[in-house]
């Protein structure tokens, strides 16, 4: 992933996390959810460093 696909998918999953986050009502979901959106963010991270350790 290419860095400015890696910056639109991470603002789009920002995004999908503020508009749900109001929507969860119990504790623990609202952690599984917080949990869930770093684990994306950190693979579209990912994703981006290993496309352009490959590339040099």
């Amino acid at each position: 992933m290419n860095i400015k696909n890696g910056f639109i998918a991470a603002i789009a999953v920002f995004l999908l996390f503020i508009l749900f986050k109001g929507s969860i009502n119990s504790d623990q979901g609202q952690i599984v959810f917080a949990v869930a959106f770093v684990l994306l963010e950190i693979g579209i991270i990912a994703a981006v460093a290993l496309r352009k350790k490959h590339k040099n």
